[in-house]
């Protein structure tokens, strides 16, 4: 599964360019509308645009110029170390809020006592948003600015080489697998598809039929992000548990490398399930009835059409 550096290079380049500008044109309609900027299942899509826009700008456009010229922007270590890092916090802090995203529908489609109130609202809404966006920062700058990493510099290597750093302690690489890659993805995919399940369940409960036509676009949304998430991150992640856990680096060397390859296609491709998955944002002064999303269930929630869940 070996990916030529020329060709990593062009695959990058033809889709940030699209992802930045989409994340951009989403974010902007997110922020300058208020309708938008009031509903709380878009704070944390906020957050993740802006996270995916800085990453995709630094992180993304710098694996570029190295996939271009064979050797890193710059072999200062500083630089070096500011890259690993923003590689790991900010990539992992997308992921955390991703699968945060994924729990919070739950709780604002069935479960709005959580959030009746305004302690309600910062202790289930806020909070979880700023542990889950700010653990990875804190957790990985420990890792590569507190803990020593007796890795040399090596311009010819992505990141000069220090991304090992975070793998040198065997059990530190098993819990960074484990807890801030694999769970999260589960959780995505888990309570994601759950969602899907619980409407449909709470339309047979009211004795109503599901059409999936009319929920086609909250199945296209919550489908895409646990396809993305288990299809491009999984593998790699997994491999890299396992390899933190004792299995040999040569096994499936090849896989890993390009799985690892493809796994940032993650932050290249949520902006557009983000734009795609929201009709308003593709015509904003038209309102089409027939489509439901996980925005329209919310509001369909606060009429009392669909029932509680205890």
């Amino acid at each position: 599964m070996a990916v030529a550096l020329l060709v990593r290079f062009w695959l990058y380049l033809i889709f940030v360019i699209p992802s930045v500008v989409c994340s951009i044109f989403t974010l902007y309609y997110f922020l300058v509308n208020r309708t938008f900027r009031k509903v709380l299942s878009n704070h944390v899509l906020i957050l993740i645009l802006c996270l995916a826009i800085f990453y995709n700008i630094t992180d993304i456009m710098w694996l570029i110029d190295y996939y271009r010229n064979g050797v890193t922007f710059s072999s200062l270590r500083p630089f070096c170390l500011a890259w690993t890092y923003i590689d790991f916090a900010v990539f992992i802090s997308i992921t955390f809020l991703v699968a945060w995203a994924s729990v919070e529908r739950h709780i604002l489609i069935f479960h709005q006592n959580f959030i009746s109130t305004k302690t309600k609202r910062f202790v289930a809404h806020y909070l979880p948003m700023i542990i889950f966006g700010g653990y990875p920062f804190i957790y990985y700058f420990v890792i590569f600015f507190i803990l020593p990493c007796s890795l040399s510099i090596n311009n010819k290597k992505t990141r000069c080489g220090l991304t090992n750093c975070a793998y040198e302690n065997g059990s530190t690489g098993l819990y960074d697998g484990i807890v801030n890659n694999i769970l999260p993805i589960f959780s995505i995919i888990i309570f994601s598809l759950a969602l899907i399940v619980r409407v449909w369940y709470n339309k047979y409960r009211m004795g109503q039929r599901f059409q999936w036509k009319k929920y086609r676009k909250m199945t296209f949304q919550l489908l895409s992000i646990s396809a993305i998430y288990f299809v491009l991150l999984f593998p790699s992640m997994l491999l890299l548990t396992a390899y933190s856990a004792g299995l040999s680096n040569s096994t499936g060397a090849d896989f890993y490398s390009g799985s690892l390859y493809f796994s940032y296609f993650v932050t290249l491709l949520v902006p557009f399930v983000c734009i795609f998955s929201f009709p308003k944002l593709r015509a904003v002064h038209t309102v089409r009835p027939d489509i439901v999303t996980v925005d329209h269930l919310i509001g369909t929630r606060k009429a009392g059409l669909l029932p509680a869940v205890q």
